[in-house]
């Protein structure tokens, strides 16, 4: 099982794909601003959401290699 960090998989596309991936197995994070905003994600149990802005976080390499541990 592969860990991946999904930026993007609240979105339309990112969601898609992160269903995809998540019913292959994988186990994804899902950084997103607006938790709510993926609702369909959070129900699957190989897909944890965090709520953050990737844009304004200052380490984000270091903290999502961290969580991917």
């Amino acid at each position: 099982m592969k860990s991946i960090l999904l930026i993007g998989g609240s979105g339309f596309l990112g969601g898609h794909v992160a269903q995809r991936l998540a019913a292959a197995g994988h186990r994804l994070t899902v950084p997103t601003r607006h938790r709510e905003r993926a609702r369909h994600l959070i129900v699957l149990p190989t897909v944890e959401v965090v709520e953050t802005d990737v844009l304004t976080m200052p380490s984000w390499p270091n903290w999502s290699l961290a969580r991917m541990r």
